[in-house]
């Protein structure tokens, strides 16, 4: 039904979103992560298995609808956020580069006054917690976007019997993460230089740490968005 009525109504958001949420509800209940029918444990080809399994080919149709929602709604933020937010949880590969593709991609057709949004998307997904200009605001859970609730309700990893160990296999490489936290920090948001500092030092960049620290202590202008004074800096 709904199919029909968006071959009528091909740009009517409304139609879409109720589409798209339906069919990731339904996806919700499958085996997409961790279930029998995705990969056969001892077979010859792993790979075959898991495009072949239904779980698979209904993670590949909901993508494909995202994917023609986006043709005629590609300005619409809450679209983009919800095809990420569904690829983070039941992408059967958990291949980071597949999110952070989509990332780019929605930063890319977003005007800049609606990259803030994303943004928070972003670094919540990269480094596995709050930004803290968020934790500082005491943000309520209805007005965080998709990525930082499922955090915050500790979902972001578990869809359909998936845990942890899951994503371990294909963590985000730490060069990865660092390259989006410079990117912000150079072309969108010079005060998030602290935490970059400290993803320097978590990840042992420690050059790259103590040049990020140096710069923040130079700079006499400079805000902490944690609260972090001078003097806890040094």
């Amino acid at each position: 039904v709904s199919e029909r009525a968006l071959s009528l109504l091909p740009g009517s958001y409304k139609l879409w979103w109720d589409y798209l949420q339906f069919r990731s509800d339904v996806q919700s209940g499958g085996t997409v992560r961790g279930g029998d029918s995705v990969a056969p444990t001892g077979g010859p080809n792993p790979d075959q298995a898991l495009a072949s399994s239904s779980s698979h080919q209904a993670y590949r149709a909901t993508v494909s609808a995202y994917e023609r929602s986006l043709v005629r709604c590609n300005k619409n933020p809450r679209i983009w956020l919800s095809y990420i937010s569904y690829v983070i949880r039941f992408d059967p590969t958990c291949n980071p580069t597949n999110v952070r593709r989509l990332f780019d991609r929605c930063l890319l057709a977003l005007p800049a006054t609606q990259h803030q949004k994303v943004w928070d998307e972003y670094l919540c997904w990269a480094t596995c917690s709050m930004p803290p200009w968020l934790e500082r605001s005491n943000v309520g859970r209805d007005m965080l976007g998709p990525v930082c609730s499922l955090l915050k309700k500790g979902k972001l990893y578990d869809a359909a019997g998936s845990d942890h160990d899951d994503v371990h296999d294909k963590a985000i490489p730490p060069e990865t993460i660092l390259r989006i936290v410079r990117r912000y920090v150079h072309s969108f948001d010079p005060s998030a230089r602290e935490l970059l500092a400290d993803l320097c030092l978590q990840h042992e960049r420690w050059g790259e740490g103590a040049v990020t620290l140096v710069s923040i202590l130079n700079d006499a202008g400079y805000l902490s968005p944690r609260g972090t004074t001078r003097h806890e800096m040094w």
